[in-house]
């Protein structure tokens, strides 16, 4: 993604010096390949979660810790940004939604993480509504 913010940055310095529309081009034809590809490498990254996720040994766990690990797995996913502990993610999801069995807050938040793909605005809702479904897991996980 940061090849993608720096071709964009170059495509508008060229731009603005006055560069050859060819040259402005081929920038913007590199900077919307590296676009799709970063959106693919997402999408393919958030489907190995889910399938790591479906075939990780589930250790047993009761729903509060296993809403803890979860939190903290998330959270360092999240710091780590692209680098992100993808199998450590899927582990702690399988181990909650097995310990949250049938919890509609849990199913809730797997469909918002199955469905984490679009452009940069969209995916930025995805997250927020991802966000959302992760506290009333975790706040209702803290009630019972």
């Amino acid at each position: 993604m940061t090849r993608y913010f720096a071709c964009l940055y170059i495509q508008r310095r060229l731009a603005s010096s006055g560069a050859r529309k060819r040259e402005v081009q081929q920038v913007n034809r590199e900077r919307e390949r590296l676009h799709w590809e970063s959106e693919k490498n997402a999408r393919k990254q958030v489907e190995e979660v889910l399938v790591a996720g479906s075939r990780a040994v589930v250790a047993r766990t009761s729903a509060s810790e296993s809403a803890t690990n979860l939190a903290n797995c998330f959270n360092n996913f999240i710091a780590d940004g692209a680098n992100g502990d993808f199998a450590a993610l899927a582990t702690s999801i399988a181990e909650f939604t097995v310990a949250t069995a049938g919890s509609k807050d849990a199913q809730d938040f797997l469909c918002a993480l199955k469905d984490l793909t679009g452009t940069e605005e969209e995916m930025t809702d995805k997250v927020i509504d991802l966000n959302i479904h992760l506290q009333r897991l975790f706040a209702n996980q803290t009630l019972t």
